[in-house]
């Protein structure tokens, strides 16, 4: 690990049955990294990324139905949008030089 680099810590919740609930990342002082959560029956339910103690960047809600939701988080500011306007919110975002993060993608801490 590089000097610039901090170490993440990972937490595992489980429901009852075994079946994982949350994976959760955090530094020694708050939330920081991704974060995934999944139904009982192991349907994934969401994603996305902390950044010191903050939401950040896309996050995905799935619905037990399977309808997607994405919110978007800026500076502590949430952004609701629908499936269908989320590439033109990245799009915008990516053209006025802001970072978009993918709760699909590695995050690596800055």
């Amino acid at each position: 690990m590089s000097e610039n680099e901090e170490e993440l810590f990972v937490e595992k919740l489980y429901y009852d049955n075994n079946q994982i609930r949350t994976e959760t990342s955090f530094n020694t002082e708050r939330l920081h990294g991704p974060m995934k959560g999944w139904y009982e029956n192991g349907q994934p339910m969401f994603s996305g990324v902390w950044k010191n103690g903050k939401r950040h960047g896309v996050w995905e809600h799935i619905e037990k139905d399977g309808q997607k939701e994405y919110f978007y988080w800026h500076e502590g500011k949430e952004i609701r949008l629908k499936v269908e306007h989320l590439h033109l919110m990245e799009a915008f975002l990516t053209n006025h030089n802001y970072k978009v993060e993918s709760p699909q993608q590695k995050y690596e801490p800055e």
